[in-house]
């Protein structure tokens, strides 16, 4: 009897050593899990950090990575990459840039030459009006000289029109065409246009002539 009471409490001892073992090697199961997860985090976190640090450099473009993989998952491929739509690689994507680069520059040279076409009507528009100045200057300095009635009525009329014309001038040609005025219609002319505006034609125009002008021009403002 007491060999059997020993065998069954022999047996009881063994099944608790049994039931024991598994839940030691449980929590380190556990310890082992959490370890690799973190470890295989870590290389993944490292991995995107170099890939976007590749592509901040050019060197690697991510966004051809980031489609070729995203186009596999479900429900989710086919808004990452829209159908139709080229993942380029980083050579392309460079040609693209350069290719992107001369349409501006082409852009800015057909904006200057636009510029350069308008800047050439302008200026042709000027030369007409330069002459059509030149020749009505040339009909008030005959009216003045052999001035009539009528004559008068019509230098009354292109008065403001020479006015006009001359301050769309350039300094240098006013001052030609006012050296061709006898005195008293240039200073007329010179009283008639702004202060700033007739200093600088006198300082353009025969030093002679535009003292004897500044002289006249003082005298009668003094009457």
């Amino acid at each position: 009897m007491e060999a059997i009471e020993e065998r069954s409490v022999d047996r009881e001892e063994e099944q608790k050593e049994v039931s024991q073992k598994p839940g030691r090697k449980k929590p380190e199961k556990k310890k082992r899990a959490v370890g690799c997860a973190l470890l295989s985090l870590f290389i993944i976190m490292l991995a995107c950090g170099v890939l976007f640090g590749l592509h901040l450099l050019g060197i690697v473009d991510i966004r051809s990575i980031t489609y070729k993989a995203g186009s596999h998952l479900p429900f989710l491929g086919d808004r990452l990459l829209p159908p139709g739509e080229v993942v380029i690689t980083p050579e392309e994507r460079r040609i693209q840039e350069l290719q992107e680069y001369e349409e501006q520059i082409n852009s800015k040279f057909l904006e200057l030459q636009r510029k350069e076409e308008e800047l050439g009507k302008k200026e042709r528009e000027l030369a007409l009006m330069e002459e059509e100045l030149q020749a009505r200057a040339r009909s008030l300095a005959e009216i003045a000289q052999t001035p009539s009635s009528r004559e008068l009525q019509v230098e009354e009329e292109l008065f403001p029109k020479v006015i006009a014309i001359i301050q769309e001038m350039s300094t240098r040609r006013a001052a030609e065409v006012l050296n061709d005025f006898n005195d008293s219609l240039a200073v007329e002319v010179l009283k008639a246009l702004p202060p700033d505006t007739a200093g600088a034609i006198l300082g353009r125009m025969d030093a002679a002539k535009a003292a004897r002008l500044m002289e006249q021009m003082a005298t009668e403002k003094g009457e």
